[in-house]
């Protein structure tokens, strides 16, 4: 019987420990747990031992059952706005409304993607409108080539249209029809060739102007003078074909008289078949004649004469008229006129000494006569100006 009750209470005191575990104690309150372990995610831990602090300043919360990851680089500090939802790198031009008008301080690189819809860089030909296009390599294509490249050069050899606000050019300007391209003055016998791009011309001719003759020596009581040569016909003519390689002679001027014969006529100038004007008549000499009574001679002939133009063709004039007066002057006339020249002036003389004739000024110009007083020795005469072709040619 002893032996019973003291099993029974060896058992007691075994299962006392047990007993007092499995009871319940209040709250209680400490300054500092070590942990000798992690504490587990399903107490709230991290289930792992930190080194680094982790310091949360307010509520921590996460919804959902799927994993959140933040991995970082390097030091990071990021700034989450209070609501909305933040835009991924992933598809974010097709998912979110685009930027209206961004503007960007620094250089943007576009690697690869597209701009309204057509791929940048792309290997198909594609349209587009430029402002203002520049470019520091090599541009190529077929529209480049054409109009840029080398063969064939700028404007190529095919006609096309084209806005300018300013053209200028180096070389020859072909096209723009009725565009004065030159005026070619033709002074020597030879052959005409027109510049390129010349399809029509309007063509002056004009005649060698006349040459005046000399004065003979006089007496005391005499005086001489000669008239001046006349001028040098002219013919004009609008060409639009047969022009190209004439064959153009220039009229000769008429040579000056010596105190006893005549001024030389003024030669023919042509253009070809086309059109020819004559040269002016030469003068004859001025014989000596007594000055006691005032008397007059007649000037020259008529001037050289125009023919075949067909906008007109057109005399030369005549030279004025000689006079002696009773005061002992001796008077030579003025040269005849061109349609470009204007014959030598007249000379007066009263004195000794002679006075020649003068030349006349531009093509075609008849030469003034001479002239001498009383006791005077004869002077020989001028003389005229040879023709001229003018060729005014355009497109």
């Amino acid at each position: 019987m002893i032996k019973n009750i003291v099993k029974r209470l060896s058992l007691i005191a075994l299962l006392s420990p047990t007993l007092a575990v499995a009871q319940t104690y209040p709250s209680p309150t400490f300054s500092s747990i070590t942990l000798q372990a992690p504490l587990a995610s399903t107490y709230g831990g991290t289930g792992v031992a930190n080194s680094s602090t982790i310091t949360l300043g307010g509520p921590f919360a996460t919804s959902g059952s799927s994993s959140l990851t933040l991995t970082t680089t390097g030091t990071t500090s990021v700034t989450l706005p209070t609501s909305g939802t933040l835009l991924t790198t992933s598809g974010a031009a097709s998912t979110y409304a685009p930027i209206a008008s961004p503007t960007f301080t620094g250089s943007v690189t576009i690697p690869a993607g597209s701009i309204n819809g057509t791929t940048i860089g792309a290997s198909t030909a594609s349209t587009g409108a430029f402002t203002t296009l520049s470019a520091s390599s090599t541009v190529s294509g077929i529209g480049f080539s054409n109009y840029l490249a080398s063969p064939p050069a700028i404007g190529g050899t095919t006609a096309a249209a084209g806005s300018f606000t300013n053209l200028s050019a180096s070389g020859t300007l072909t096209g723009f029809p009725g565009r004065l391209i030159n005026v070619v003055v033709i002074t020597t016998t030879g052959t005409y060739t027109p510049d390129a791009g010349t399809n029509k011309v309007v063509v002056y001719v004009v005649g060698g102007g006349g040459g005046s003759g000399g004065v003979a020596t006089t007496t005391s009581s005499q005086v001489s003078a000669s008239a001046g040569g006349s001028g040098g016909g002219t013919a004009e003519s609008y060409l639009t074909s047969g022009f190209s390689g004439v064959t153009v002679t220039i009229g000769t001027a008429g040579t000056a008289g010596t105190t006893s014969t005549s001024g030389g006529n003024g030669g023919t100038t042509s253009f070809g078949s086309v059109l020819q004007a004559t040269g002016g008549t030469g003068s004859g000499a001025g014989a000596a004649v007594a000055f006691a009574t005032s008397t007059f001679q007649t000037g020259a002939l008529m001037g050289g004469v125009g023919s075949g133009g067909n906008m007109f063709n057109a005399n030369g004039s005549s030279s004025g008229y000689v006079f002696t007066f009773g005061a002992a002057f001796g008077i030579g006339s003025n040269g005849g006129n061109s349609l470009f020249g204007i014959g030598g002036s007249q000379t007066v003389n009263g004195a000794a000494a002679g006075d020649i004739g003068q030349g006349g000024a531009g093509p075609g110009a008849g030469a003034g006569g001479s002239s001498c007083g009383p006791s005077c020795t004869g002077v020989a005469g001028h003389a005229g100006n040879a023709g001229v072709v003018i060729v005014y040619e355009f497109s």
